[in-house]
């Protein structure tokens, strides 16, 4: 994790050295609202240092290796997108507030089959939208808020473990690193925190970031408002049979 951390803040740090803040932020605004700086339409190119590459470049080894780079990126983007949430959702059914069928283990692939299948289907509209619906991009930009506040949530849970579930805390591999004695995992913890939010507070307020306009807002808002109530609805419903899912957050989960 270290060695990618910085190898992705060297390729940032040469970017930004090479063309600069205005130009990504200008390429970046052309090709989400498909005007040039004068006004005029252009064709949508992604703003990707990769593409920008392929572009400028005659060099066929160049074009060929950015090519497969972007086809490598598809498997990470599955290990983020589809393995990561379909483990969120196995986390939700063990905790009861999904059905206890999305956990179900599949015996062949001895992986939660059920999660993988239902999140490939409900991936399918969405596809659809980016690819026949050209106004579909403008509703997801608060996509990258959305990742930033899970993250400030995330490092904050982590920073606050050792002070809010110390039992729980002790017993894990994890509390024998410190520093000065404080748990290691809040002191990241904290600076992810703060550096995340900071990234949210900027993200809302440079306008030039691409989240414009209320409706973007309101999907994120949407989305947000929908999850918390029914996590308190499945709270209610589950406890109303006796089963308080207070109790998941108290162990490590099982899986």
């Amino acid at each position: 994790m270290i060695s990618v951390g910085v190898v992705l803040a060297l390729i940032a740090y040469t970017e930004e050295r090479a063309v600069g803040t205005e130009f990504f932020n200008a390429v970046s605004h052309s090709y989400y609202y498909g005007v040039s700086a004068s006004g005029e339409g252009i064709g949508s190119i992604l703003p990707f240092p990769g593409m920008f590459a392929i572009v400028i470049s005659a060099n066929p080894i160049i074009v060929v290796l950015c090519a497969v780079s972007f086809l490598l990126a598809s498997l990470q983007i599955t290990c983020n997108c589809y393995i990561g949430m379909t483990r969120v959702m196995v986390g939700m059914s063990l905790d009861r507030t999904l059905p206890s069928f999305v956990s179900k283990i599949s015996p062949r692939f001895r992986s939660p089959a059920v999660a993988h299948w239902l999140y490939w289907a409900f991936s399918i509209p969405v596809i659809l939208g980016y690819n026949y619906w050209g106004q579909w991009y403008q509703l997801t930009l608060g996509v990258t808020f959305a990742c930033g506040y899970v993250f400030i949530f995330s490092t904050l849970a982590a920073a606050l473990l050792p002070f809010r579930a110390k039992p729980l805390y002790d017993a894990s591999p994890g509390a024998k690193y410190t520093i000065g004695g404080f748990p290691l995992v809040s002191v990241f913890g904290f600076i992810g925190f703060a550096f995340g939010i900071t990234a949210v507070i900027l993200f809302l307020w440079r306008l030039e970031y691409g989240l414009r306009g209320t409706v973007p807002y309101l999907v994120v808002g949407g989305v947000f408002l929908v999850c918390v109530v029914w996590y308190w609805i499945n709270r209610a419903y589950n406890k109303s049979k006796g089963i308080d899912v207070n109790y998941a957050f108290l162990e490590v989960p099982p899986e």
